[in-house]
C-alpha cells in the first residue's frame, strides 16, 4: 500500500470513528432528522477533506521544508503505531530521512499545524 493511501486510511478511520460517535449521540438525543445533525456531518466531511488536502500538499511539495513538515506530521500523528515520545519520532525520521534535532522537530511541527489551521480558518469563515 502506498504511503498516500495508508495516510488517507488513517485519516478516514478517524472520521469514521468521529461520525459513529456523533451519530450515536444525536440518535440518543432524538435529533436524527435535525439540521444540526446534517450540519455536523457536513462540517466533519469538509474538515477532513481540508486536512487531507493540506497534508497531501505538504507530502508532494517540491519544497524541502514542506516535505520535512510532512515527515513531522506523519511520524507524530499518522503512523499506525503511535510513538511514545519525541525521541522515538526523531529516531523514526532518522531511519528513513535526514536526521532532525529536537529543536527543528518542534519548529516544523508548529509550522505544520499552523499550515493546517490556516486552511481550516478558511472553512470557518
Amino acid at each position: 500500500m502506498s504511503k498516500k493511501l495508508r495516510d488517507k486510511s488513517v485519516a478516514h478511520k478517524m472520521l469514521e470513528q468521529y461520525r459513529t460517535v456523533l451519530v450515536r449521540k444525536i440518535a440518543l438525543e432524538g435529533l436524527e432528522d435535525s439540521d444540526i445533525f446534517q450540519k455536523e456531518i457536513h462540517n466533519c466531511d469538509k474538515y477532513l477533506s481540508t486536512v487531507d488536502a493540506t497534508v497531501d500538499a505538504l507530502r508532494v511539495s517540491s519544497d524541502i521544508t514542506d516535505n520535512r513538515r510532512y515527515q513531522v506530521l506523519y511520524y507524530t500523528f499518522l503512523t499506525p503505531k503511535s510513538p511514545s515520545d519525541v525521541a522515538e519520532i526523531l529516531e523514526n525520521i532518522s531511519e528513513k530521512h535526514e536526521p532532525m534535532t529536537n529543536r527543528t522537530y518542534q519548529r516544523l511541527k508548529k509550522q505544520a499545524i499552523e499550515t493546517i489551521d490556516g486552511q481550516m480558518t478558511h472553512i470557518r469563515e
